[in-house]
């Protein structure tokens, strides 16, 4: 699987405290996201903002070249949800990969 994260910064190239994340990658990596986030979804469905993540990554798997646009909200649910959807994976399982390195990449806390 293949993401390309990137941060927002200000004019000096500097982070953004808390800038957006743009998060682009091939369509059949956003369907796999898309629905181990409904996975994560069901197993709690208190958290609306995982539904509506997840409705984000297949709109955008549509699109000819895939975009999200993620704020810090957004991202911590994201890293959140792929957590606890990994915690009993193996390490070579693709959603233990993927979410390393969403939670290394990501500037949420």
């Amino acid at each position: 699987m293949t993401f390309e994260i990137f941060k927002q910064v200000d004019k000096d190239g500097d982070d953004v405290v808390f800038g957006d994340h743009l998060i682009t990658g091939r369509k059949t990596d956003f369907i796999y996201l898309a629905s181990w986030l409904n996975e994560g979804y069901e197993a709690n469905r208190r958290v609306k903002s995982v539904l509506v993540l997840s409705e984000k990554f297949k709109v955008a798997a549509d699109t000819l070249s895939p975009l999200v646009r993620l704020d810090v909200k957004e991202a911590r649910s994201l890293v959140d949800v792929l957590g606890h959807l990994a915690e009993g994976k193996a390490k070579s399982a693709k959603v233990y990969k993927v979410s390393l390195l969403f939670s290394n990449s990501l500037s949420i806390w």
